[in-house]
């Protein structure tokens, strides 16, 4: 009956009304049974347990089914009486088969794990992604102490993809802003030029997360600035992807801070002749930096006017087309007029003519642009090139005479053109043939 007042006590959670009981004479010692340590534990009170333990219970006491106070106490997740119970010496078997989960809690706690590393807790029970997982819970902590505790603890390389967050520690510690973090990580053994198996990279994932110092950061420990990643399924180098965020509210707000990352990553050596680069300039239409590209000598490929005839961006074709000099003076037929040719683009070769680009009707190997006209059979295009007086380099100034060169190389092709231009003559000449 006495045993039974005393757990009464404890139920009320009354440290007096616990110490008038014991002081009416209740023999503790016979009364020791783990239901009033288990009280007191699910109680949550601290003052209680130190009334009973180490004074009338052993801290590694155990109940019927072999548990301790130590890992009830874990159960019930109290820091304090954990913290309390391993400084009292509670055995190192009475942790050994702590949860995943409850792992993850105590990392949470400097003070716990500190004790759970100097017990040498046996962590490699765990499977190989619960093991890996507990470094990003150590990132989640934000605390550069238990990082490093983790770190340490795990020996583990830190150059691996989590499969639960999809990505390294590094990328993981990024994402959170953290540059401390970071810092800890990088010191440990993180490679800042890491591509994880999402294809992650750290100058990138710096760049999505909008945090301007760990850029400058990363550059300054030598990141490559050239990489590129897949994202939403455009390859990207870091200067593109700024560039092709113009329209992103927080770019929008940080232009300045923004333009400043891009010439720091110029001087620091990103390819600015990149195609990408260059491709990304003509999409977002952005001729203030497609200009600051030309101060720095950039050389655009003749093609990059193609590309921006093809997205319907004219004043990009423009601004390239008029401050690129060589393609004025390339000898012999230029790289876009065969280009045009070859893809059979009527509105790209009219472009390229009125905008006067000089151009010659024969190559060096004597190969006529008419020729490769009509090897792509294109009757209008023939009379693009004969409206604008191009083939009169080659002093075939008449109609019949284009005719009748058409004519030895493809007659029906011939016929076709005559009825384009209305010729009815020759077209009754070839019928009576």
């Amino acid at each position: 009956m006495s045993g039974n007042l005393l757990i009464y006590a404890i139920q009320s959670n009354d440290i007096n009304i616990v110490r008038y009981v014991i002081n009416v004479g209740i023999n503790i010692k016979y009364q020791q049974n783990f239901t009033i340590l288990k009280n007191i534990i699910y109680k949550n009170n601290f003052d209680l347990l130190k009334l009973f333990v180490p004074e009338y219970f052993d801290v590694n006491s155990r109940d019927e089914e072999g548990y301790s106070l130590l890992q009830y106490a874990i159960r019930i997740r109290n820091s304090s009486i954990i913290v309390f119970l391993l400084k009292l010496g509670a055995q190192k078997n009475n942790i050994e088969n702590l949860s995943y989960n409850e792992m993850k809690y105590f990392i949470k706690n400097e003070d716990i794990l500190g004790i759970l590393l100097s017990l040498e807790y046996n962590h490699k029970k765990f499977n190989e992604e619960e093991f890996k997982s507990l470094i990003i819970d150590a990132i989640n902590t934000e605390n550069v102490t238990i990082i490093q505790y983790i770190i340490n603890i795990l020996a583990m390389d830190l150059n691996i993809t989590i499969k639960n967050v999809r990505c390294s520690p590094l990328i993981w510690a990024i994402r959170i802003r953290n540059i401390q973090v970071v810092k800890s990580l990088i010191e440990k053994g993180a490679n800042i030029n890491f591509v994880d198996e999402e294809g992650n990279i750290p100058l990138i994932s710096a760049i999505e997360n909008h945090h301007s110092h760990l850029i400058y950061y990363l550059v300054e420990k030598g990141v490559e600035v050239n990489s590129s990643m897949d994202i939403n399924h455009h390859i990207h180098t870091p200067l593109s992807y700024i560039l092709s965020q113009k329209n992103n509210y927080y770019f929008k707000c940080h232009m300045d801070e923004y333009q400043s990352i891009l010439k720091h990553l110029i001087d620091a050596g990103a390819i600015i002749n990149d195609e990408i680069v260059l491709k990304v300039c003509i999409d977002y239409e952005d001729e203030e930096f497609l200009s600051y590209l030309k101060e720095k000598g950039v050389s655009i490929p003749s093609v990059m006017i193609h590309y921006a005839n093809f997205k319907g961006n004219k004043t990009m074709a423009n601004l390239i087309l008029n401050n690129n000099e060589s393609l004025q003076k390339e000898n012999g037929q230029t790289p876009l007029l065969l280009k045009a040719i070859k893809d059979n683009n009527e509105e790209f070769l009219k472009y390229l003519i009125e905008k006067g680009i000089t151009i010659k009707n024969k190559n060096e190997n004597d190969d006529t642009l008419l020729k490769k006209v009509m090897k792509k059979r294109n009757i209008n295009m023939i009379e693009l090139l004969v409206h604008h007086n191009i083939l009169q380099q080659d002093q075939v100034c008449s109609y019949n005479s284009i005719l009748s060169l058409i004519g030895q190389y493809d007659k029906e092709l011939a016929v076709a053109y005559a009825f384009k231009i209305d010729n009815i003559s020759y077209i009754e000449k070839e019928y009576k043939n």
